[in-house]
């Protein structure tokens, strides 16, 4: 596992483990069921047990899951409007934090396709081709100067820099 997904992982674990402690914490009280808590708090350890173990697919998965089983303890009454704006805070920063995760392991194993590399394209020995330079704006005159500078500006000062 490369660093970058590693500290993504470890980031999305320590939020699922404070959504985990936000629900433990409160579960006693009247602004979160009893039942919602232990719901929840097994959904939440199904996201730490996967991210832990780089199934981070599987870990977003049971994030779904989280959320899931938070919407529907909130209809059912079950939560205050408080600890479901706590809960859903660290839930959304979880997903994000483990989608992280799932595209940096993507990257980790799918390198670039060949073909977006010029130089990989180039013949071994061979200096891949210079890119073409951009063509000049429709409407600019196109003649040629004759490179002694005398252009068609104004130029009220001759050259003697009146600045």
């Amino acid at each position: 596992m490369s660093g970058r997904v590693g500290r993504v992982v470890v980031a999305g674990t320590v939020t699922a483990v404070l959504v985990a402690g936000a629900l433990v914490g409160c579960s006693a009280q009247s602004d979160l069921s009893g039942t919602a808590a232990a719901r929840l708090q097994q959904d939440v350890a199904a996201v730490v047990a996967a991210s832990g173990g780089a199934r981070y697919d599987e870990a977003l998965a049971s994030a779904a899951a989280v959320r899931a089983e938070l919407e529907r303890a909130a209809d059912a009454g079950e939560l205050s409007v408080e600890r479901y704006r706590l809960i859903d805070e660290a839930l959304t920063r979880t997903e994000a934090e483990l989608a992280a995760a799932v595209a940096a392991a993507a990257a980790a194993t799918n390198p670039e396709p060949a073909g977006e590399d010029p130089e990989a394209d180039a013949p071994e020995g061979e200096e891949p081709a210079a890119p073409e330079p951009d063509p000049a704006p429709a409407g600019e005159d196109e003649r040629p100067g004759n490179g002694r500078g005398n252009g068609r500006g104004n130029g009220g000062d001759k050259g003697r820099g009146n600045g």
